[in-house]
C-alpha cells in the first residue's frame, strides 16, 4: 500500500489531467490512507471529470467518514456549482442520533463556499427546520446554516437569516445578530 501511496502522492504533486485514470485506479486498493492521498491527488485537478470522482464518492456506501468528509470540503474548495445538488443531499438529511455527523456540518460549510445562489433553499431549509429531538445538533447546524447564506448574500439569503433571528433565540440569536450587523456595517 506504501508505495501506491506515494505514487498517488506524486502524481497529485504533477496534477495533470492525464494522471486522472491511474488515480482512479489507485482509489479501488482497499488501505484507507491509500484512498485518502488518491483524493487529496484528484482534488488538485481541476477538471469536471474529477469533480465527477469525487461526487461520485459521496454516494458510496458505508464510505469511511473521512473519505467523505474530504471529498465535501474538496468540492467546497472547488467552488464548481455542479456539487450544489449532491452536497444539499448530504446536508439535508436528518440524523440527530448518528455520531457521523462531520460530513454534514462540512456539506454545509462546503454550499457556503461556492457561493452559488442555488444553495439558498437548501440552507434556508436547514436554518427553518423544527425537531422535537437533537436540539442542540440542530442548532450547531442552524448556525452553520446561516453562516453559509452570508457568505452567499442576496436578498433571499439576508430574509431567511432576518426570519431566523425574529424567531430564534441563544446561539442561533447572536449569530444571525452578528450577520446582520455585520451586513449593515457594510453597506
Amino acid at each position: 500500500w506504501f508505495a501506491v501511496r506515494q505514487m498517488a502522492a506524486i502524481l497529485g504533486e504533477l496534477a495533470l489531467p492525464e494522471t486522472l485514470g491511474q488515480l482512479e485506479a489507485a482509489f479501488k486498493n482497499p488501505h484507507i490512507k491509500v484512498k485518502r492521498e488518491v483524493l487529496k491527488s484528484i482534488s488538485r485537478i481541476q477538471t469536471p471529470r474529477s469533480t465527477a470522482f469525487l461526487v461520485k464518492t459521496l454516494e458510496i456506501e458505508g464510505a469511511d467518514p473521512s473519505l467523505t468528509t474530504y471529498a465535501i470540503i474538496a468540492l467546497g474548495m472547488r467552488r464548481d456549482p455542479a456539487a450544489i445538488e449532491p452536497l444539499s443531499k448530504i446536508a439535508l438529511r436528518w440524523e440527530p442520533f448518528s455520531d457521523k455527523q462531520e460530513p454534514k456540518k462540512e456539506a454545509v460549510r462546503s454550499l457556503g463556499l461556492i457561493g452559488d445562489k442555488k444553495a439558498v433553499p437548501a440552507l434556508t431549509q436547514i436554518l427553518s427546520r423544527t425537531t422535537w429531538f437533537g436540539k442542540k445538533i440542530n442548532e450547531e447546524f442552524k448556525c452553520l446554516a446561516a453562516g453559509s447564506l452570508a457568505m452567499i448574500g442576496g436578498s433571499e439569503a439576508i430574509k431567511a437569516i432576518e426570519a431566523a433571528y425574529q424567531q430564534s433565540e441563544g446561539e442561533l440569536n447572536m449569530v444571525c445578530k452578528k450577520i446582520l450587523e455585520r451586513k449593515e456595517k457594510a453597506l
